[in-house]
């Protein structure tokens, strides 16, 4: 059984990996919560336990910006991995609260969109 402390949100945006700091594929977060993401991207090389950084746009303020979040891979699929945020990254934390917080406002506007109609 899964344990979760935040909601996970369908996210779907693309997102460049680093290992050790050097670019290995892009990916899609396909799905992303305040702890973690799950990211489609080949798995070629990629163990449990490895640490890895996401790199993504984030829009905020009408701004984009380039963040980098610091993860550990914490379990595999076929078509992806599933990644913890980094303990010591408080900066990355702060980066995916908000990734996950602008789609989860999108969402409620969407429904308040469909439901006025």
């Amino acid at each position: 059984m899964e344990h979760r402390y935040s909601r996970r949100v369908h996210i779907g945006i693309k997102a460049l990996v680093f290992r050790r700091g050097i670019p290995i594929t892009l990916g899609v977060i396909r799905n992303a919560s305040h702890g973690g993401l799950f990211i489609e991207m080949n798995i070629d090389e990629i163990r449990v336990n490895q640490p890895i950084e996401i790199e993504f746009r984030l829009q905020a303020g009408g701004r984009s910006s380039r963040v980098r979040v610091k993860t550990v891979v914490a379990r595999l699929a076929e078509d992806g991995v599933g990644l913890e945020l980094a303990e010591n990254d408080d900066k990355g934390y702060e980066a995916l609260c908000a990734l996950v917080d602008g789609f989860v406002m999108r969402e409620r506007f969407r429904e308040v969109s469909v439901v006025g109609l």
